[in-house]
């Protein structure tokens, strides 16, 4: 049985622009739901309806259905009422049968351009059972429980039955009445509830609240030099049972899942359920098994190239100029003046940095990696709204929620994510803590029409209305790596080595350099400055980064020029010419992999070259022979791509002499000349 209210469009009194009807309806508890639609020329925003000039009661009845509808599910929820017409009658329907039209108000109905009209059924009182909650039984905690159970609806008394038996007796009923009904944990069972005059309320299935088993518990251990560190996860979870703590000694627990600095030994793992069930599982600390994988890159973009310290068979990684694979072959220093800065980038996870140079007498002086990122180990924790999503299923939306500080959740500060996510729910199979249900993965990032707004889902079933500020926890990496600097202050001539690995006695990656002479400046001593705006070859320039090197070679101007014209009655007209500042800079004697290197180089946005700023025109050239190490880079690049000179039109008597033209263009060039005019 539903509720209708008709809306009769008038075919006499025209509905005018800016008039509007509030359509009521009483949704209980006192509260009043008004829908308001505003009459305009045209739709234009929501809540709005056309009417055409002139006016048609029929068209306006049209327009009126398409906007309600289409406007609904910003106010009410989908399906709840809809908006139908036959010529000028809008026919509501309700479709929540304990909703029912209150009367229509607004400007529209008293100016009697809408009639209107209600019928509505009589509310037929719900009669439900509802599981609010389950609990401890303190005194059998592993194998007995508490349903907590809402009745509404019915007359007199009630009986309540646990599969058929009868575990309440003839209780009297309040205008909510709330049961705590003892149910076994590990199975499901039906409850169901029956009034004294015989009739059945409602039958509802517990959850099945079984204890954890050993199985259910895997503890990951890392080990690190530092020590280990545990990480606790279970493949049974059941939001019913509240928050999952966790201990080392069986006595002091913590929410965390997460257990640092462990010496080698044999651990009891104590993992305490919702309802105070513990469940041990035994777990080893040997401090050989390495289960986090130790990650390195250096990109080849950075000043210095390096080569991997390796056994593999010799390819262009991880040989030195001296070792490359050529017939004939030398080895290169890369050149710099005394105290200038070298500034080498690099990414990784590991445990054990050591980064040093070493003079040509093996002694070393160690470098200070600087870590200019925070990707790994980041804790995050907030406010969150927990709600049914149907199908089992459950979901987190944040919107504007409390940062709260992870160990005391104290609140930091309030942040709106509008319609996004936090930086760590990007990925599905993350694990995050809900209060309340204890750790799970995410199972997939969604949209809620409810919302408006992208979700977690998880797949865990929840029934009863969105539960706000519900605290959720995450412990997460943004990155697997971290960005680290070195810096080397060139005082003597020496190569850097950097290496990486879980700890000292247990490397996983060695990086040595290309020698390093210091020499005293010379007018072929080019030098050059590199960086970005963007990262690129996998170089992070949001640290501010800049490179240097220093290249012996040689410079020539050669110029660019584009003119365009056409043949006269009196002449040769130029309607457009452009002369470019081209210079042509060839380094010679680099190893091969250097030469590559350039490459990177000249393709960056900001490349400086003795003081002035060049971007690439041409592809670069390579030369050499095949059996020797050593190449000529050779490169065009335009001075700032600034244009030298232009002219808009030249009249030119005689086309035989256009050669004359090239000429007075290329003399001009360097002068800063912008325009000129000569007949010749």
């Amino acid at each position: 049985m539903s509720s209708i209210a008709l809306l009769t469009f008038s075919n006499s009194t025209s509905v005018t622009i800016d008039e509007y009807i509030d359509v009521n309806i009483n949704i209980g508890g006192g509260s009043i739901a008004s829908l308001r639609n505003t009459f305009k020329a045209a739709r234009n925003n929501v809540y709005q309806s056309a009417i055409t000039s002139p006016y048609n009661s029929t068209t306006a009845a049209v327009n009126f259905v398409q906007a309600f509808n289409s406007d609904l599910s910003l106010r009410l929820p989908n399906n709840s009422i809809s908006a139908t017409n036959v010529d000028n009658v809008v026919t509501l329907t309700l479709n929540n049968t304990s909703w029912i039209f209150a009367l229509p108000t607004g400007t529209a109905i008293t100016s009697n351009s809408i009639g209107y009209s209600t019928t509505n059924d009589p509310v037929v009182p719900s009669r439900t059972v509802k599981i609010t909650s389950y609990s401890e039984k303190s005194d059998n905690r592993c194998t007995k429980a508490e349903a907590n159970i809402l009745v509404k609806g019915g007359s007199g008394t009630y009986d309540v039955y646990v599969n058929n038996v009868l575990v309440v007796n003839d209780e009297t009923p309040a205008t909510d009445a709330t049961f705590a009904v003892l149910i076994d944990r590990g199975v499901s069972q039906v409850l169901r509830v029956v009034d004294s005059s015989g009739l059945n309320i409602a039958t509802i299935e517990t959850v099945n609240t079984r204890k954890l088993i050993a199985n259910d518990i895997t503890v990951k251990v890392e080990n690190y030099a530092s020590g280990a560190t545990l990480r606790v996860s279970e493949n049974f979870i059941q939001s019913a049972i509240s928050v999952t703590t966790y201990s080392l000694d069986g006595v002091t627990y913590q929410t965390s899942s997460v257990f640092t600095g462990q010496a080698v030994a044999t651990y009891t793992m104590y993992v305490k359920d919702g309802f105070g069930c513990v469940t041990i599982k035994q777990v080893v600390v040997d401090g050989v098994t390495t289960v986090s994988e130790t990650v390195f890159s250096i990109s080849a973009i950075n000043a210095l190239r390096f080569a991997l310290v390796d056994n593999v068979k010799k390819n262009q990684l991880n040989t030195l100029s001296f070792n490359e694979l050529r017939i004939t072959k030398y080895p290169y220093h890369q050149q710099y003046l005394e105290n200038e800065v070298i500034t080498t980038q690099f990414k990784t996870n590991a445990q054990y940095l050591n980064c040093v140079s070493l003079d040509k007498d093996g002694a070393t002086t160690t470098l200070t990696p600087v870590k200019k990122t925070l990707n790994i180990g980041l804790k995050a924790k907030s406010t969150s709204t927990y709600f049914d999503l149907g199908n089992n299923r459950s979901g987190i939306y944040f919107g504007v929620v409390n940062s709260l500080d992870f160990v005391t959740d104290a609140v930091i500060e309030e942040l709106n994510y509008g319609f996004a996510l936090p930086e760590w729910a990007n990925k599905e199979g993350n694990l995050v803590t809900i209060d309340g249900i204890g750790q799970v993965p995410i199972d997939a990032q969604g949209f809620s029409e409810v919302y408006n707004s992208f979700i977690l889902e998880f797949d865990i079933a929840y029934t009863g209305s969105p539960i706000t500020n519900k605290i959720i926890s995450a412990e997460y990496n943004l990155q697997p790596y971290e960005i680290y600097e070195i810096e080397n202050t060139v005082t003597e001539d020496c190569n850097i080595a950097i290496q990486a690995g879980v700890a000292s006695d247990n490397l996983n990656f060695t990086y040595v350099s290309e020698g390093i002479r210091m020499v005293a400046d010379s007018e072929f001593l080019f030098d050059i400055t590199y960086w970005d705006d963007e990262n690129k070859g996998s170089m992070n320039y949001q640290t501010g980064i800049k490179h240097k090197l220093r290249l012996n070679g040689y410079q020539e101007s050669v110029g660019e020029q584009e003119t365009e014209g056409y043949n006269g009655d009196t002449g040769y007209f130029v309607t457009d010419n452009v002369v470019y500042d081209m210079q042509t800079f060839k380094w010679n004697r680099l190893s091969s992999e250097m030469a590559q290197k350039l490459r990177l180089v000249v393709a960056h946005k900001y490349l400086q070259i003795n003081g002035l700023f060049y971007k690439l025109s041409e592809t670069p050239e390579l030369s050499g022979d095949m059996n020797f190490n050593m190449k000529t880079f050779s490169v065009s690049l335009k001075s700032g791509g600034d244009l030298f000179l232009t002219a808009e039109q030249e009249n030119i008597t005689n086309t035989s002499i256009s050669g004359e033209l090239l000429m007075a263009l290329a003399s001009a060039q360097g002068k800063g000349v912008l325009s000129w005019s000569k007949n010749y």
